[in-house]
């Protein structure tokens, strides 16, 4: 059991009542008795529940692994244990997840609770105890079965805004505890009222041949989606003129009740001409497959303006499990020319549920044949095959199921820019996701040695500034490691981290103070390391990194009050580069 604050006691919550059952029409039915619908789990917060994001969001690069629960704008809400069981998993870190809390509970599932500001006393001291044993802030810790036992009801925590947060609110999860997949908290029956439709802003659609195209004018055609009475459908009673095979993609939002935040759907299905052609349903995934959400979403529009469309063609190496059905994976192929129907139902997990309906007038695309010898050259990669690609001055290694389709891998090649090593390599398209990394090597042997601890892979951002891409100088190349294609050269990081005080230190008295606080930061390459000192023995410096803040409590490990004390605190960035910074203080 783990020991609560008297001044916290009279906030220990009621036991809820018998399990419920809800009949629900539709999709509703299928998402909660997926996994039943009773009340398996109170919930981790006592104030009302409103959600700032849902479980299965479109995120950077990943789907959200959880619910969003906003905590008012505000920290230090408790966090109750959601069922019995016991913390089998501590983990802090600056960004991510910040302080978090697992626990495992006896019918076969792991809640857990982010973005903590605290937690309860005998778990905190435990944390604070290996921090100091290991000298580090970051630690990923797993106590015990049996050491922080826990009752359905007990405060674990305090809400809060660690970590990668955007403001105060609690990041909750409930996973299957053997797999570690990430489960859809909403169909555990929690008190979140929603009444609204999901809305739908774009539809678009996509030529799937070489000589296909949408309205005769492109590959790809975006509209936005208009509301006409019961039916979303295209600006103007449009009707696209399709060539060829074609795909089809949607941009949509849910929102709830009483809350403004724009959150994703449960379940999209397109039918064509009353025909399944796609079913998504976001009711749990794999954190190993979440990157697989750059196959899921059209990746080229949201690396060029930030839009997230679902795009219901399945990528050959997109093995995402919430993807349950699907014809001919999502591309639609008719023989006929004429009009025919497209409808997508989007609905959240209440079973609310909006229709975009419009018609296309398909047209047969004529394919010419190719030489045996024009197929050799146009032979795509193939995605289930490690790649190994030798140009002149880099070598390019993708593995095996990196890619999620059959691509013609290519690089070019440019003269160097000013401030570079080497030429910039201009690796496949940006446009393409990977689901696994690359691994680049650029032949970097003009930089003089003295400089070559410094030196690091350089890519670019879409503004077309230089960002650094890490790596490491081994036996004349740069080596490193990335996730995107692009464009890519060799540079040098000579500049120091910065490291200043966010109050006067330095011969100040500091005996009112509760904490010293340092701002830290690199122009880079990035932080890598920190170690904070006072009169040489190791404090603890907590690291917030979306601030560039450290702070330290003041504890026993700086008990002498009116003595002089002497601060010391180094940085080093992601080559080496070091900074010192040095205060005598009172306390």
């Amino acid at each position: 059991m783990i020991s609560i604050p008297d001044s916290l006691s009279g906030l220990r919550p009621r036991r809820l009542t018998a399990a419920f059952c809800i009949c629900l029409l539709g999709l509703a039915v299928m998402s909660r008795t997926a996994l039943g619908a009773e009340r398996m789990f109170r919930p981790p917060l006592e104030i009302p529940l409103y959600l700032a994001a849902t479980f299965g969001e479109l995120r950077s690069n990943h789907f959200h692994g959880g619910i969003d629960i906003k905590t008012q704008s505000v920290e230090g809400f408790p966090v109750y244990a959601v069922a019995d069981g016991y913390v089998s998993r501590i983990k802090v870190e600056p960004g991510g997840y910040g302080h978090a809390l697992y626990i495992d509970h006896p019918n076969g599932y792991t809640s857990v609770y982010a973005h903590l500001s605290r937690y309860a006393d005998e778990i905190k001291d435990y944390v604070r105890a290996q921090q100091y044993a290991r000298k580090m802030f970051s630690v990923d810790l797993f106590p015990p079965a049996g050491k922080f036992q826990v009752k359905a009801g007990e405060i674990v925590a305090f809400s809060g805004n660690t970590g990668g947060s955007s403001g105060p609110h609690l990041h909750f999860e409930i996973r299957n505890t053997a797999t570690q997949y990430g489960t859809n908290v909403l169909q555990y029956g929690f008190d979140i009222v929603d009444r609204i439709p999901p809305t739908i802003r774009k539809l678009s659609l996509y030529a799937m041949q070489d000589e296909g195209a949408i309205d005769r004018t492109g590959k790809t055609q975006l509209y936005n989606a208009v509301k006409n009475g019961a039916y979303y459908t295209l600006p103007d009673g449009h009707i696209p003129v399709i060539t060829g095979d074609f795909a089809v993609g949607i941009e949509t939002i849910d929102m709830m009740d009483d809350t403004p935040n724009q959150d994703g759907p449960y379940s999209i299905r397109l039918y064509v001409d009353s025909v399944l052609y796609y079913r998504l349903e976001v009711d749990a995934f794999s954190f190993d497959e979440t990157r697989a959400l750059n196959s899921l979403i059209d990746y080229a529009t949201y690396v060029d303006t930030r839009d997230m469309i679902y795009k219901m063609y399945v990528s050959p190496n997109n093995r995402l499990p919430m993807i349950k059905e699907h014809r001919n994976r999502g591309v639609v192929s008719f023989k006929d020319a004429g009009l025919h129907c497209i409808r997508i139902e989007v609905a959240d997990i209440e079973g609310n549920t909006s229709v975009a309906q419009f018609y296309v007038r398909h047209e047969p695309c004529y394919t010419p044949p190719i030489s045996e010898e024009v197929a050799r050259l146009l032979q795509p990669v193939k995605y289930k095959q490690r790649q190994f690609i030798v140009e002149d001055g880099i070598t390019i290694d993708i593995p095996a199921y990196a890619l999620y389709d059959e691509e013609d891998i290519r690089c070019t090649v440019s003269p160097r820019l000013p401030g570079m090593f080497t030429p910039t390599y201009h690796i496949h398209d940006r446009h393409t996701p990977l689901h696994k990394r690359m691994t680049l090597s650029i032949r970097a042997d003009s930089i003089p040695e003295q400089f070559r601890s410094q030196a690091v892979l350089v890519t670019f951002n879409n503004a077309g500034m230089p960002v650094s891409a890490g790596g490491t100088w081994k036996d004349g190349f740069m080596e490193g490691s990335t996730y995107t294609f692009g464009e890519y050269t060799v540079g040098l990081d000579t500049v120091p981290p910065v490291i200043r005080p966010a109050m006067n230190m330095d011969g100040a008295d500091l005996s009112r103070m509760q904490d010293i606080r340092i701002l830290i930061s690199d122009n880079f390459s990035g932080i890598k390391t920190y170690e904070g000192t006072i009169d040489g023995q190791w404090v603890l410096f907590e690291y917030d990194s979306k601030n560039d803040l450290l702070t330290y409590t003041f504890d026993e490990h700086c008990p002498v009050t009116g003595a002089s004390h002497t601060l010391q605190m180094k940085v080093t960035d992601g080559v080496g580069n070091i900074s010192i910074y040095t205060a005598t203080f009172k306390r």
